[in-house]
């Protein structure tokens, strides 16, 4: 399928004009793993841009950091979550999206296609 190509179940790096993004399956090692499946990494300010796209198309997110003490408080699994932190001190330079499944990394990459490098 077309869709297994574009998302490339691994690493796949795309750029939208002058900036860039680039994904990756989550493993064990991120604290949202066994709950979203996609890491999408992208340069400011695109970062931006494109949270707001994921928002728009499946409603409201979490950031990253709150995502399980949302979860267990009030039961609500989000279908998507973003990081925009620091790192030990490091400027910001990018953000990060975190996506659920096969389906809406494919999404996100067919949205962005055009960009693929």
């Amino acid at each position: 399928m077309k869709l297994a190509r574009i998302i490339n179940m691994g690493t796949t790096t795309g750029t939208h004009g002058h900036v860039s993004w680039t994904s990756r399956l989550i493993d064990g090692r991120n604290q949202l793993f066994g709950v979203m499946a996609y890491q999408v990494k992208c340069s400011l300010p695109w970062f931006f841009e494109a949270r707001e796209w994921c928002w728009d198309q499946w409603g409201p997110g979490i950031e990253y950091e709150h995502y399980h003490n949302y979860h267990a408080h009030t039961g609500a699994e989000m279908p998507w979550a973003w990081d925009c932190s620091k790192y030990q001190g490091a400027s910001i330079s990018s953000g990060r999206i975190y996506l659920r499944d096969e389906e809406q990394m494919g999404l996100f990459s067919l949205r962005w296609s055009d960009h693929q490098g």
